[in-house]
C-alpha cells in the first residue's frame, strides 16, 4: 500500500509548485506561506501563524475601548472582556504572575533565568489590576536570559503567559456595574529570540473605529517576529531539542478542563495556594511541527477537484486576480470543534484530498513550546468524566500537523480512548517525519472513565495506519503524583490513529479465616418414669407397664 501511495505522490509532482527554493539551513521558524500566487491556480495553506503581535486591552462587546471596568465610555454596555500577558511575580503575595522560567539541562543540571534588561512595553492605554474583579494589570510577553541554555543566536527567550476574561451580561445595559470576570483563555508560549533595531517596526494597534468596533493588528514589518513593537522585531529562533523549559504561573483564578500543547514528555504539577490560587507548573521539551502549502494549475487538476472545492465555502477565498482569480484553501489551526471546525472531520478529509495533489513533504518545521486551554465548542461531545468546572483534568500534547480537538474519544465498544493526527510523512529536509504523543490526565478521570478502584492502572498503546496496520513507536506509561502519563514516539505519518486501552487487575476479596463456633449443648429431652403393676382375674396375672399403667377391663390390682 505504502509502494501505491508514494507512486501516486512522484505522478502529481509535476502538477504541484512549491512556494519557493529555501536552503536546508535556513531557520525553520523563519520560512513562511507565499503572499502571491498565480492566476488560473488552487491553493492550499495548512499553517498557523505563532507570534505575540497583541496588545492588551479592554473591550466591551467588541464595539467600545475601555481604559477600566468603570470607564464611562463603556457604562452603558452590557459585558465587557480584557486581554493581557501575565507579568513576573515580584512578592510572595502576587497573583496572576509569572513565579519562575528555567531550562533542565541536557546533563540534569537546572539554569535559573535572569529578566532581560530590555523588555516589550505596554502600548497605550493600557490599564491598571482590579483585584476585586480578577482583573490583572495590563503586561506585555516577558524577555528573560539562561546564560547556560544557548540557541542559535544567543540565550534571550521571552515567555508569554496570554490571559482573557470576560464579565457576565449585567441584564442593564450598564444601570449596574459589571462584576467579576471568568477566566476564559490561558495560553502559555516560550520562544527563543534575538533582538533586531530598525524603525520599520512599528508593532501593533488596537483601535476602536467608526462601524467597525474594536480592532487590532499589525502597522510595518512583522513577520517572523515573535513580537515587533516600535523599532524592535523580537524574532523567532530555533528552540533547542534537548532541553526542557519550564514555567510556573500563579493564577487567581484557573480555567477547568483541558490544555493542548506543542511539546514533547510534559510534566504537570497543579498546587493551591493560600491567599493567591492556584500554582501551575509546565515542564516540556520543544517540539518541531509541520506545515503545508502549495498550489497546481486549475486545468491539470484531478477530476471531481472543483465539486470537492465547491462543498468548501467555509475555507475558500479568491486571491489576487479578479478576473481570474486563484482560489485559496486554508487550515489556519490544528484544532477545533465537530462540524467544520479545524482539527475535525473535514480538515483530515481535506489533508487526504489534497496530499496528492501537492506532495507529502513539509513546507517548514519550526520549533514549537506552547500550551493553550482548549474551550468547550472544540470538545468531541466528550462525556461527564472528562467535564470540570473547577479543575485541570489533563494535557494532549502532539507535534502533528492537524490532531483532534480536545481529550481523546472514549471508544466503549473497544474500551480504547481514540487520538486521530495528521501530517505530511517527510519534513522539509526529506528526513522523515517521526511523530510525538503525550496525554498527562489525572488518575481520578480514568478511574472515573473506566469505573476502575484506586488500585494501580495499566495501559497499553497502539498506533495503526489508515489501512489499519501496526506503526512502530516507542511508548511509555507511568503514574505518579496523582496524574498517569501515556506517550508514544517516533511513529510515522501521513494519518495515524492513537489508541490508548487502560485496564487494571480485578480486585479480590481475601478469604476469611474459619472462626471457630462454640458449641452450646442443649438439655436432653425429659425422661418419661415408667411403672409396672400386677393385674388379676382369677387365677389368671398381667403385668401391665407405662407411665400410667391400667388394669384391663375385668382385671384388678393385685
Amino acid at each position: 500500500m505504502r509502494q501505491r501511495w508514494i507512486a501516486c505522490i512522484i505522478g502529481t509532482l509535476f502538477l504541484f509548485t512549491s512556494a519557493s527554493a529555501q536552503a536546508v539551513d535556513t531557520e525553520d521558524e523563519q520560512i513562511f506561506p507565499w503572499t502571491k500566487i498565480p492566476a488560473n491556480t488552487s491553493a492550499v495553506q495548512f499553517y498557523t501563524p505563532s507570534s505575540m503581535n497583541y496588545n492588551p486591552f479592554i473591550h466591551a462587546e467588541f464595539k467600545k475601548l475601555c481604559t477600566s471596568v468603570d470607564d464611562p465610555h463603556c457604562a452603558d454596555m452590557k459585558w465587557v472582556q480584557y486581554s493581557t500577558y501575565l507579568g513576573p511575580c515580584t512578592t510572595a503575595s502576587d497573583t496572576d504572575c509569572i513565579e519562575n522560567f528555567s531550562a533542565k539541562l541536557p546533563d540534569g543540571n537546572i539554569a535559573s533565568s535572569t529578566l532581560d534588561v530590555l523588555q516589550p512595553q505596554v502600548p497605550a492605554p493600557g490599564f491598571a489590576a482590579d483585584p476585586a474583579r480578577t482583573l490583572p494589570a495590563a503586561h506585555m510577553p516577558v524577555v528573560y536570559d539562561i546564560a547556560q541554555a544557548a540557541h542559535s543566536t544567543g540565550n534571550k527567550y521571552m515567555v508569554g503567559v496570554f490571559i482573557s476574561g470576560r464579565t457576565d451580561e449585567n441584564g442593564k445595559g450598564g444601570k449596574s456595574s459589571f462584576g467579576a470576570f471568568n477566566r476564559g483563555i490561558l495560553n502559555f508560549n516560550v520562544y527563543a529570540v534575538s533582538e533586531e533595531k530598525d524603525s520599520k517596526y512599528q508593532g501593533s494597534i488596537t483601535q476602536e473605529s467608526e462601524g467597525y468596533g474594536v480592532t487590532g493588528g499589525g502597522t510595518g514589518e512583522q513577520e517572523g517576529c515573535a513580537l515587533a513593537e516600535k523599532g524592535i522585531c523580537w524574532r523567532t529562533r530555533t528552540l533547542p531539542s534537548d532541553i526542557s523549559y519550564s514555567v510556573t504561573v500563579r493564577l487567581r483564578v484557573a480555567p477547568p478542563g483541558w490544555l493542548f500543547g506543542r511539546t514533547v514528555d510534559p510534566q504537570i504539577s497543579v498546587e493551591n495556594v493560600s491567599g493567591v490560587g492556584e500554582k501551575w507548573s509546565i515542564s516540556a521539551k520543544a517540539i518541531k511541527t509541520a506545515y503545508i502549502w502549495g498550489y497546481a494549475s486549475n486545468d491539470k487538476l484531478p477530476p471531481g477537484h472543483d465539486a470537492w472545492l465547491a462543498a468548501q465555502p467555509i475555507r475558500t477565498i479568491p486571491v489576487w486576480d479578479d478576473k481570474n482569480p486563484a482560489i485559496l484553501y486554508r487550515v489556519h489551526s490544528p484544532l477545533g470543534g465537530p462540524g467544520g471546525g479545524d482539527g475535525s472531520k473535514e480538515t483530515f478529509d481535506a489533508f487526504n484530498h489534497w496530499i496528492p495533489i501537492i506532495g507529502d513533504k513539509a513546507s517548514a518545521n519550526p520549533s514549537m513550546w506552547s500550551f493553550r486551554t482548549i474551550q468547550p465548542q472544540e470538545l468531541n461531545n466528550i462525556g461527564p468524566c472528562f467535564q470540570s468546572s473547577n479543575k485541570l483534568l489533563g494535557v494532549v500534547t502532539t507535534n502533528s500537523m492537524l490532531s483532534m480537538a480536545g481529550p481523546p474519544t472514549f471508544d466503549k465498544n473497544s474500551g480504547s480512548l481514540d487520538y486521530q493526527v495528521a501530517s505530511p510523512h517527510l519534513m522539509r529536509t526529506g528526513d522523515l517525519f517521526l511523530g510525538t504523543y503525550d496525554l498527562v490526565m489525572r488518575s481520578e478521570t480514568a478511574r472515573c472513565l473506566y469505573n476502575f478502584s484506586n488500585a494501580p492502572v495499566e495501559a497499553s498503546i497502539s498506533v495503526t495506519n489508515a489501512e489499519g496496520t501496526s506503526v512502530n513507536a516507542t511508548k511509555i506509561v507511568n503514574e505518579k503524583d496523582g496524574w498517569l502519563h501515556l506517550g508514544a514516539y517516533g511513529f510515522t505519518f501521513s494519518s495515524p490513529k492513537i489508541a490508548v486501552k487502560l485496564s487494571q487487575a480485578p480486585v479480590i476479596a481475601p478469604t476469611p479465616a474459619p472462626t471457630s463456633v462454640k458449641q452450646v449443648p442443649q438439655n436432653a429431652p425429659a425422661k418419661k418414669t415408667m411403672t409396672s403393676i400386677t393385674c388379676v382375674k382369677g387365677k389368671t396375672k398381667k403385668i401391665v407397664t407405662g407411665a400410667k399403667p391400667k388394669c384391663p377391663v375385668g382385671y384388678k390390682v393385685s
